[in-house]
């Protein structure tokens, strides 16, 4: 019998910011077509271990029935089908109660309207942006979100969660060390 490895769950989001696709498009696995709207999207949704790693591609299973329900959130059919055989196949649930689950977590979290609604880029320091979705989720505990970055760049606002999904400290993770990081415009 297999072990359910859902101890914990993370919940990362990234800015399709600035000019054309923004930064949403330039992450790995999304299809070469990959065209968004501007605003907050799903990443994704995968199981997490409680020291920072996480189980893939743990087997072969059908996704869901109909991906395309799905775009509102994850405006991208590869990225979705890459999401459910790396992470979604690491729980027990099927794909269509695994896209459920995700669709509730991206419903409860909110994006502040200071990060938005940016129609300029803004530079902060990473524990002032943490901050603004600390204020816009009061319900999330000191700790239960994380900032990650590459090359001065926010690329995504992660939370976690419990087997619940509800907000947990995050353990394991570490947030962007830049000292700033630039965010925006969201059009």
């Amino acid at each position: 019998m297999r072990r359910s490895l859902r101890l914990g769950a993370v919940l990362a989001l990234v800015c399709a910011c600035g000019l054309a696709s923004g930064e949403f498009c330039r992450i790995a696995d999304v299809g070469p077509g990959c065209t968004t709207r501007a605003g907050w999207l799903l990443h994704g949704l995968w199981a997490q271990r409680f020291d920072g790693t996480y189980p893939v591609f743990c087997a072969e299973r059908g996704g869901p029935e109909h991906p395309e329900k799905n775009l509102d959130m994850t405006p991208d059919l590869a990225l979705l089908e890459h999401e459910w055989k790396k992470h979604g196949t690491c729980t027990t649930m099927s794909a269509d109660a695994f896209f459920a689950a995700e669709r509730k977590a991206f419903a409860a979290f909110v994006v502040p309207a200071a990060m938005d609604g940016l129609d300029t880029t803004v530079t902060l320091a990473p524990g002032a942006i943490l901050g603004e979705f600390y204020t816009a989720n009061p319900g999330f505990p000191k700790g239960s979100l994380v900032l990650w970055c590459s090359k001065g760049k926010v690329t995504s606002v992660s939370a976690c969660l419990g087997k619940d999904l509800k907000p947990v400290v995050c353990q394991g993770l570490k947030s962007c060390g830049d000292a700033v990081v630039s965010v925006g415009p969201v059009r």
